[in-house]
């Protein structure tokens, strides 16, 4: 079997296990390893990109990625490959996973009880009337199949009988307030909030909906994610999460460039300041 083995566009995207232990330059490298191209200009990271078979890699390559102390942005296509070998990866294996898939999201929110709109999973033989005694309308049945669907609306108990006779099971999410005050993207990278996205001053988003993302994102080794949160009239209610943004606010409200952020962390850590 031949490889093609051109050379592919890189996936930019960090996030990530950035440990104390996994910092630091070696003898044998001068820097820090990394697939995706995200800090290509850091002067601390070897980029070698991303290729279409891991195979593709040179030998030199393979051995410089197995001596590295952790990969920087093995993007979701590799990831799971240094995660069976024990190689420590920014961003972790669970920052890639929860930041791709919306169904484990909302099954998370769930295990660690954040408030966030009503989910349910039913049976062919549930009746709308038990269905409607959970949910009001419209409501929205999402594609067990496809993740990143938007599933479809269902606005009339009538809409609701024919799915159900469709499916042999269905996902329910309550569709999003018509009317929502706010929306805030709490970014966190090492496990430490450090920047919003927001229509709102920094420094009036409540405490509490950070702390709650920061228990979810310690526990679940979520070291470089975004989380969404809604104001409605429940309330704050979780939203979801997603890839880091590029640029974002500082809690001070500085603006802060991503790529700038996470190579001088690298810095402070190559040159022993960190």
């Amino acid at each position: 079997m031949k490889l093609h083995c051109h050379p592919e566009r890189s996936e930019g995207s960090p996030g990530g296990f950035l440990g104390n232990s996994c910092f630091g330059m070696t003898r044998s490298l001068p820097g820090f390893v990394a697939l995706g191209a995200l800090l290509k200009k850091c002067p601390h990271v070897i980029t070698l990109g991303v290729r279409p078979q891991f195979m593709c890699y040179s030998n030199e390559e393979r051995a410089i990625l197995r001596s590295a102390p952790i990969v920087l942005f093995p993007t979701s296509r590799y990831v799971g490959i240094f995660q069976a070998a024990g190689k420590p990866t920014f961003p972790s294996p669970a920052s890639y996973y929860f930041r791709k898939w919306r169904f484990p999201q909302w099954a998370l929110a769930s295990y660690f009880n954040l408030p966030s709109l009503l989910t349910r999973c039913y049976k062919r033989s549930t009746t709308p009337e038990a269905i409607l005694e959970k949910f009001s309308l419209p409501l929205r049945v999402m594609d067990l199949k496809n993740d990143r669907s938007g599933g479809v609306l269902v606005e009339n108990e009538e809409k609701l009988r024919q799915l159900l006779l469709e499916k042999q099971c269905m996902f329910i999410i309550q569709e999003e307030p018509r009317r929502i005050t706010a929306k805030v993207v709490l970014v966190f990278i090492l496990y430490e909030w450090v920047g919003f996205i927001a229509d709102l001053p920094g420094e009036v988003i409540p405490k509490s909906i950070i702390e709650q993302s920061l228990q979810i994102v310690r526990k679940a080794n979520l070291d470089d994610i975004a989380i969404e949160w809604i104001l409605t009239e429940r309330g704050w209610l979780f939203a979801g999460m997603n890839f880091p943004p590029l640029i974002f606010y500082s809690p001070a409200g500085s603006i802060i460039d991503r790529r700038v952020f996470l190579c001088h962390k690298l810095t402070e850590n190559a040159t022993g300041l960190g």
